[in-house]
């Protein structure tokens, strides 16, 4: 297939080119460059993108395909409201419209009470049944005891309640933990090191150091990268020696992404990119984790790690 847009944006040069073509082969960008120096097989189909700009495929680093803001629907409810099947239905069509918005890998951090369906969604894509960008997933995450909601504050203590994301405590719990989800198909181990379990809600730690250090070694013996949930400086400092050459490890996982995407003006983003208003819920997300500096960023660069 040759593609021929307006203008071509390298992200190598950080320049916009005219004149540029791009050849992809099944899902691979194979060639780049100037109409004329670029070797274009006898039988591609050529696409014009009359007065588009074609920029390779973008990655968003931290999703939740599984919720949708919370000022249509409060995380509780969404959790314990929702059937996961509905969810999942939800979670679809957020992949496809997340696509068409130009994003072709997406590392989802959570599955935030829907078990392994993340597993199943990442499947259908691959697939080809259901249109969607590349997952690196993490399945149900990892949460200290109690710490994590739905509840247990605020519910009677009789109440049995599903929750956002796998409780453990203590190492043979935690061993538990990342080896089902490992098993299951986690591409990523994604931990809380911090949550707001302190009084009147505050950010504290989670696990000890003890409990972090074994989740990561089993973590990497399992063949995973870890991602921490860290907004405290006391979360920060266990976590952030999740591995001694973090940013090799991360590229090496992301340079899987080499396809290409040509979304129209008029698309509009998913569900899991439109702002959420704060002052409605908890958000259950993370923060990114600079393993040199312990500093939390809101994207993650290539030389860094979350």
């Amino acid at each position: 297939m040759l593609l021929v847009p307006a203008r071509v944006f390298d992200a190598v040069d950080t320049k916009l080119h005219e004149g540029w073509v791009v050849v992809v082969a099944s899902n691979k960008i194979v060639a780049a460059g100037p109409k004329t120096e670029v070797q274009v097989p006898s039988n591609a189909v050529s696409i014009q993108l009359l007065g588009m700009t074609l920029l390779p495929g973008l990655m968003d680093i931290h999703s939740h395909i599984f919720l949708h803001p919370y000022n249509e629907t409060l995380w509780n409810d969404q959790v314990l409201k929702e059937p996961v099947a509905y969810r999942s239905v939800a979670a679809a069509i957020h992949l496809k419209d997340t696509l068409l918005a130009g994003f072709t890998l997406l590392r989802d951090l959570g599955t935030e009470g829907a078990g392994f369906s993340d597993v199943a969604l990442k499947r259908a894509v691959e697939e080809g049944m259901i249109p969607g960008p590349r997952l690196l997933v993490a399945t149900k995450a990892i949460v200290a005891t109690a710490s994590y909601g739905p509840g247990p504050q605020g519910f009677a203590e009789n109440v049995v309640l599903p929750k956002g994301a796998q409780e453990a405590s203590g190492i043979p719990e935690i061993l538990k933990a990342v080896r089902e989800q490992a098993g299951a198909g986690a591409d990523w181990i994604k931990v809380y090191a911090d949550y707001g379990r302190g009084p009147g809600g505050g950010e504290v730690p989670t696990f000890s150091s003890d409990e972090l250090q074994a989740l990561v070694e089993e973590s990497h013996s399992a063949g995973r990268l870890v991602s921490a949930h860290a907004t405290t400086a006391e979360g920060m400092r266990p976590s952030s020696a999740e591995t001694s050459d973090p940013a090799s490890r991360y590229r090496k996982m992301l340079s899987m992404n080499r396809s290409v995407s040509a979304p129209s003006a008029s698309r509009k983003y998913s569900a899991i990119v439109k702002p959420v208003n704060p002052t409605r819920a908890r958000a259950p997300g993370g923060s990114f984790i600079c393993p040199k500096t312990s500093a939390v960023c809101g994207s993650t660069p290539a030389s860094c790690i979350s």
